[in-house]
């Protein structure tokens, strides 16, 4: 079974987590990466002079405790009467204690969706730290706001809690059983979040209290949760990482790096999450393949722990956990079939964030480029693609090809109706065929809704769906038509087949003065023509952006888009 058609029943399963069991933590997390998604520096604004924010994991040892003690939290109603009412610390928190004698925290305030950590100083006996006041745990450009730390009081005039700046430190106590206690908190004197406005535009929200919850009588008491670590002379390599993921509200592209490392046949893998950036799993290498076991603990997030999960279909099209195997090429990249989750079970998929699948490669993807001597011809593409009940349809496009003799390769450009500039190539047998490599990539596709995608054309079976090393067509050197491809294609964003933009069957290409088609209307593709810019490179078929370019053997000024 394909991992396409792998999706399509896994789909309603983990909608199924999503609904059920694990709904709350669920729509904690999602809010959560909603607003951590505010804080990229979006804007031209700088930070204010002198701000500090610790967004990074602290080097030293990451300890994970779980929290007590209490909370209040501001609840407001239909009808804009409010209430304070307490509630229970839950979940975990991180920890690092460095060589230096540095402590750093993160997340501080329970209820607080915000990943920043705050630093303290550990005593010379260790069995105390303490914590400045007024540090910040988040900040974002587009709003020139921040999130800061403070001891609170209430203030029973006005019924809610305002920042104490007379109390300029926190203390922590460590206990001899390793637990770590706030020292000096009541119900009235709480550890709270206030906004911090920079500008103008929110400025009446300055010092405001984060009602949304507030410690006191903190306690955090050790776990005996292992931090998984790798030899200490460990040497790695950065990978970049792509692949499609999901995290429950829709599908998108990803790309990030990963370290990846080896001690003999052991393997190291730092990175498989940007929620957890340094946490590693381990795995095995036999032979070209590499394999991590599933449900590796990845640490706490946002006070929930994390792992690893793999999945895979069985015969009965169930989902099946499973561990991750990665395939190597032989060329610098590594290749998993396998679905991936960060999932709040160590044994089950109650997913956070979903993989689907993931390639690994060790240096940047080139799209192909064309020959300053290739010369190309106006082709068009005929094939059939699905419409939405699954049955093919005949459709046509325009492209060009061209035959480049003194390296007997066929460029065809403009199959990517996304990236209409970019080519494809393949090579031309002594038996009349042309190969064409799978995936091959195209390009980053600037999409304005959703950013930029990788695109890949690919061959596929078309009666399963599994990906094909190559896909080839016979060539007729008299009339250069090619046809009688040997597999399907696909345009898509991830090189495991998913998040397919476009499927192609049965794909022929002619040369447009042998097509028997109708004159182009005016305005279409074939009477446009081609666009180059001045440099005589192909930029595609429609209008690019401002400059001056050459169509129709004609200059063009584009003042704006088109």
């Amino acid at each position: 079974m394909s991992v396409y058609h792998f999706f399509l029943y896994l789909q309603p399963e983990l909608d199924c987590f999503i609904t059920n069991t694990n709904n709350n933590m669920k729509n904690i997390i999602t809010l959560a990466l909603l607003l951590l998604s505010l804080l990229p520096m979006m804007g031209q604004q700088k930070a204010p002079e002198g701000f500090t924010l610790i967004e990074e994991q602290p080097e030293g040892e990451l300890r994970i405790y779980t929290r007590t003690g209490s909370i209040v939290k501001e609840m407001i109603y239909e009808d804009d009467s409010h209430e304070i009412v307490t509630d229970t610390q839950t979940g975990t928190v991180n920890i690092v204690f460095a060589d230096d004698g540095s402590v750093y925290i993160q997340q501080p305030v329970s209820e607080s969706y915000y990943d920043g950590w705050i630093k303290g100083t550990l005593s010379a006996d260790g069995k105390s730290f303490v914590v400045p006041t007024g540090q910040y745990t988040a900040y974002t450009r587009s709003f020139d706001m921040a999130v800061q730390v403070w001891i609170m009081n209430y203030d029973a005039e006005q019924d809610t809690y305002v920042a104490d700046q007379t109390v300029t430190e926190m203390v922590y106590t460590i206990a001899d059983d390793g637990s770590i206690a706030l020292q000096g908190t009541d119900q009235q004197h709480v550890l709270g979040c206030v906004n911090r406005c920079f500008g103008d535009t929110f400025s009446y929200l300055d010092f405001e209290w984060h009602n949304n919850g507030s410690d006191y009588e903190t306690v955090y008491v050790p776990t005996d949760i292992e931090i998984i670590a790798p030899p200490a002379d460990l040497q790695t390599q950065t990978f970049i990482v792509t692949t499609g993921i999901n995290d429950g509200a829709q599908w998108d592209a990803y790309e990030s790096t990963v370290q990846l490392g080896f001690d003999g046949d052991d393997a190291w893998l730092q990175g498989f999450t940007d929620l957890l950036p340094k946490a590693w799993v381990k795995g095995r290498r036999d032979g070209n393949t590499v394999t991590f076991p599933t449900g590796q603990q990845l640490g706490s997030y946002l006070g929930y722990m994390f792992y690893m999960v793999g999945a895979k279909a069985d015969d009965n099209s169930e989902p099946v956990v499973t561990d991750i195997v990665f395939t190597y090429d032989g060329n610098g990249t590594y290749t998993s079939y396998t679905d991936a989750f960060v999932s709040s079970a160590k044994d089950d998929i109650a997913y956070i964030i979903y993989y689907m699948g993931m390639t690994l490669s060790d240096k940047p993807e080139q799209a192909v480029a064309e020959p300053e001597d290739l010369l190309t011809d106006d082709y068009l593409m005929d094939y059939q693609e699905p419409n939405n009940n699954g049955r093919l349809i005949q459709k046509e496009a325009n492209v060009w090809a061209g035959l480049h003799e003194a390296s007997s390769t066929v460029y065809i450009q403009g199959i990517s109706p996304q990236l209409p500039e970019a080519y494809i190539a393949g090579t031309l047998t002594g038996e009349g065929k042309v190969v064409f490599a799978s995936p091959q990539f195209l390009g980053t596709y600037d999409d304005e809704e959703m950013g930029k995608f990788p695109l890949y054309f690919q061959a596929f079976k078309g009666d399963d769906g599994t990906l094909l090393p190559e896909v080839s067509f016979h060539f007729d050197r008299e009339t250069h038509v090619l046809d009688a491809p040997s597999s399907a294609i696909s345009i898509g964003i991830n090189k495991t087949g998913l998040l397919t933009l476009q499927y192609i069957y049965n794909a022929t290409f002619v040369p447009a003065s042998m097509a028997a088609v109708n004159s182009p209307k005016a305005g279409s593709v074939a009477s446009r023509g081609r666009i180059f810019d001045l440099q005589g490179r192909p930029v595609g078929t429609s209008l690019p952006r401002k400059g001056l370019y050459i169509q129709n053997g004609k200059k063009v000024v584009v003042s704006s888009y088109k």
